[in-house]
């Protein structure tokens, strides 16, 4: 069973990224429990990322964690 990501508002797309207070871009997925999932491009430690904001990798929407729709 596969597990199902949030979208984004704007474009519906499932990648964001965070600049985690750092140079440095971490890639992950929304699954829907608000909780951030590494990309299979990204391995690295998400504990430590502030997600505050999050950015969409498709358009130029920004926003938190929880302005995400659910796949409807």
């Amino acid at each position: 069973m596969s597990e199902e990501f949030l979208s984004c508002p704007r474009c519906a797309c499932k990648k964001f990224y965070s600049r985690g207070g750092e140079e440095k871009m971490f890639f992950f997925q929304i699954n829907t429990d608000l909780w951030p999932v590494a990309t299979d491009a990204n391995l690295s430690d998400l504990s430590k990322t502030d997600f505050s904001p999050i950015h969409c990798t498709a358009c130029s929407w920004k926003g938190e964690i929880q302005d995400l729709q659910a796949k409807g």
